[in-house]
């Protein structure tokens, strides 16, 4: 008995902290590579993307970072409210829309990472 009630709190516990977690918020770090030859048009797009994201209620934030060493390559960086925000942010048509028209000007795959900010240890 002890046994079950031991399992049953440890479940009860995991679906906790995980329902949890899903209420954080989310950060998705997107390396963008363009395809020199289409640099031009590709960051006029990222660009443009940005500014309409920064429209969008499921974004806390977005940035677009261009690296130094190599003007092709971007860093997307996105802080959308929480986990279902992002799964509804990523279906919603403006972003499946600039996806599909950059995908062909990309130099290497769409590389996204997504994350949850950790706190500090004290």
């Amino acid at each position: 008995m002890l046994r079950r009630i031991l399992i049953i709190s440890c479940c009860a516990f995991g679906i906790s902290s995980s329902a949890h977690a899903n209420d954080l918020p989310i950060d998705a770090v997107v390396n963008v590579d363009l395809i020199p030859a289409k640099q031009v048009v590709g960051s006029a797009m990222l660009k443009n993307f940005v500014e309409h994201a920064r429209q969008d209620h499921r974004l806390q934030s977005v940035r677009l970072v261009q690296q130094l060493s190599g003007p092709n390559h971007f860093i997307l960086i996105e802080t959308i409210a929480s986990q279902s925000a992002y799964n509804d942010y990523v279906q919603s048509e403006y972003v499946r829309h600039f996806r599909d028209s950059i995908y062909p000007l990309l130099g290497s795959p769409w590389d996204e990472r997504l994350g949850q900010e950790q706190a500090a240890q004290q």
